[in-house]
């Protein structure tokens, strides 16, 4: 089992890239992390890794990242419409705050899922 975890704060940079050869982090670990509860961001299922090469992904946010009061994450939501448009969904909301990306095997990505 093998992944990676990116975290993209709202200021356009990476503030963090590891790669993980174990579990990915728990919810309580990913809470801590974001300052709040953990949301899935729905059809944000694909990322690009630094090679270009096109990933499976699951993309977790703070339970508020569509709160106006937080930072516009420009990145985070130019890839999630781009990403989803390439499948036929529009979408009309943006994503605000900081965001961890999650790319790897089946079982790291199902693990990021259940936890």
């Amino acid at each position: 089992m093998r992944g990676t975890m990116d975290i993209l704060l709202p200021s356009i940079q990476f503030s963090e890239f590891r790669r993980l050869n174990r579990k990915p982090p728990t919810l309580a670990e990913l809470s801590a992390l974001l300052n709040s509860q953990v949301d899935i961001i729905p059809d944000f299922d694909q990322w690009v890794e630094y090679s270009g090469r096109l990933v499976p992904a699951t993309v977790v946010a703070n339970r508020d990242w569509r709160d106006p009061i937080q930072p516009l994450n420009i990145v985070a939501t130019a890839c999630w419409h781009y990403f989803a448009k390439a499948k036929g969904i529009t979408l009309s909301s943006h994503i605000t705050g900081p965001v961890v990306i999650f790319c790897g095997d089946p079982e790291f990505l199902d693990l990021v899922a259940t936890n």
